[in-house]
Parts: C-alpha cells; structure tokens; sequence
C-alpha cells in the first residue's frame, strides 16, 4: 500500500470530484495533507483513515436518521 497519495488518487478513492478536495483544502475541511516541493499536494494514508475513522459514525448516524425518515413514510432505503 502506498504511505501518500495525490488529490486525483484520494478524490477517486472517494468517488468524487478533485475540485471538492480543492475547496475542502481551503476551508480547512477534510483530513490532513502536505504540501512538496510548493505545489504537489499528498495526503498520508494513515491520515486518510484516521479521517474516515472519525467520521465513519457521521456517516452512518445520517443514512440510518434518512432511512428512519423513509421507511416512516413508506419509501425504500439505502443500505
């Protein structure tokens, strides 16, 4: 496994847009990273999973709060 990762690589670990790795890094949103050389961006791994460690139980709390809220109205869930 490799220790550090480009914005590109992250973004499509999470299936997103780089662009919001870009904002998030603005607003000082996101797990941590390091700047090389004055431009390339890396995130260490371990900062990665430290990050969706910590923010695993969010995650999960909203999706059961949303499927709570479908099921009461009879719509399907996401699981």
């Amino acid at each position: 496994m490799k220790t550090m990762i480009t914005t590109h690589d992250l973004a499509e670990r999470w299936n997103m847009n780089p662009k919001t790795l870009d904002q998030w890094r603005s607003k000082r949103i996101g797990p941590k990273w390091v700047r090389i050389g004055g431009k390339k961006i890396l995130y260490r791994m371990k900062d990665i999973l430290a990050y969706e460690s910590e923010n695993e139980n969010e995650i999960s709390t909203e999706r059961a709060r949303d499927n709570s809220e479908a099921l009461s109205r009879g719509d399907s869930i996401t699981l």
